[in-house]
């Protein structure tokens, strides 16, 4: 969305796509006073039901955020061992006992989230998804449900370092995070609107 005017001139990346109602543009309608926010306000204040899925090797953590409040989580941890420098074949037996970790880690966090998005599945509004990119999508390659969500709903990425109950309750407000950009910034800064 950009709001513009004679001194000034935003653009905000709002976490979620405003709906056909919230209207299109926020400079339409605009007053002596200046732009009218109402559906940027709309799009940003709507209530949302919002699965989560935080996993990085060796931590998960799953759950369901309605409005901004945790209201169906699950935390845990899978061991994961770490890669193996040397070379030859013990590093290849290294290597297929880690992947075979990372598989039940993968089905264990999709398990969870089965039972966690259960009840709420056919209310979900968005999937916010965390960790290193190549576990999330080795993740989602894995899981065909929440692989399913994630082409159905809009989908926001959250940033983690140690998924946990901390890290999702630090996700209850950071989903609703937006990107500003200003014409004197040189990168766009995120702000909680």
């Amino acid at each position: 969305m950009l709001l513009s005017g004679p001194r000034l001139r935003i653009a905000i990346a709002p976490p979620f796509a405003p709906d056909a109602d919230d209207g299109l543009s926020v400079t339409a309608g605009r007053s002596e006073r200046g732009p009218v926010l109402g559906p940027l306000r709309s799009a940003l204040t709507r209530p949302r039901l919002v699965g989560v899925v935080l996993v990085r090797l060796g931590a998960y953590a799953v759950g369901v955020v309605d409005d901004g409040r945790l209201v169906a989580s699950k935390t845990g941890t899978r061991y994961v061992g770490r890669r193996h420098r040397a070379g030859g074949q013990s590093q290849r037996r290294f290597e297929r006992g880690r992947e075979g970790q990372v598989v039940k880690l993968y089905d264990r966090v999709c398990k969870e989230a089965r039972t966690r998005f259960g009840p709420y599945a056919d209310r979900l509004n968005a999937l916010a998804l965390g960790g290193e990119r190549h576990v999330v999508r080795g993740f989602l390659e894995r899981c065909p449900e929440v692989s399913t969500l994630s082409a159905r709903l809009p989908t926001v990425r959250i940033s983690v370092r140690r998924p946990g109950l901390e890290a999702l309750q630090r996700a209850c407000t950071s989903i609703w995070t937006s990107t500003v950009w200003a014409p004197e910034a040189i990168h766009p800064r995120t702000r909680s609107l």
